[in-house]
């Protein structure tokens, strides 16, 4: 595993963490709001027809319900390139919510054996079962990279031998393009 600056043009699967990595809180605003050039990122990664996954130690509802209509790049019937898929925002308060959860790639809190925390101290040692995805969506973990925020996000590429990208969080947040992922 090697922490990278850009995309790898091989790459069959991006998993993405999401708080701080694709959404950041708009100190000046006062509210959540996507990266700057996330959406453009998102479509030029399906048009290559790369799969992408969410995993977060977040709830899953809180991550739809932010992310908005760009949920639609991590549904598994997402037709890739298709810029007009027809997108219909799932309530989240619904008895069939987590039915709809079932057909994404969103990795949370609440999926099942997808947090581990070893040892006494859970915050140290608490990581992402990015292995978890990799089998569920049948990709080597040679063809993934794994983009977040954290050295938490760090750990948890390192503890399944995949290749991560860190991207700048705080205040320098806002002013980073995603688009430089694949320049």
């Amino acid at each position: 595993m090697t922490q990278l600056k850009t995309i790898p043009k091989d790459v069959e699967l991006v998993i993405f963490d999401c708080y701080d990595t694709l959404i950041h809180a708009d100190l000046i605003e006062g509210k959540l709001k996507t990266r700057k050039g996330l959406e453009d990122l998102l479509n030029f990664l399906s048009l290559k027809k790369i799969k992408l996954a969410i995993a977060s130690d977040s709830d899953e509802k809180s991550i739809i319900k932010d992310l908005g209509r760009l949920v639609r790049f991590f549904e598994k019937k997402y037709v890739f390139g298709d810029a007009n898929n027809s997108f219909e925002k799932p309530d989240i308060n619904d008895e069939n919510f987590l039915d709809y959860l079932e057909e994404t790639n969103i990795y949370g809190k609440n999926r099942q054996d997808f947090l581990f925390y070893e040892g006494i101290n859970q915050i140290s040692k608490k990581y992402k079962n990015l292995g978890k995805i990799c089998k569920e969506l049948g990709v080597s973990t040679k063809k993934i990279v794994f983009i977040g925020d954290t050295g938490f996000d760090k750990i948890s590429a390192e503890k399944f031998n995949i290749d991560y990208i860190i991207v700048p969080c705080g205040t320098e947040s806002p002013a980073y393009d995603m688009m430089d992922l694949v320049l």
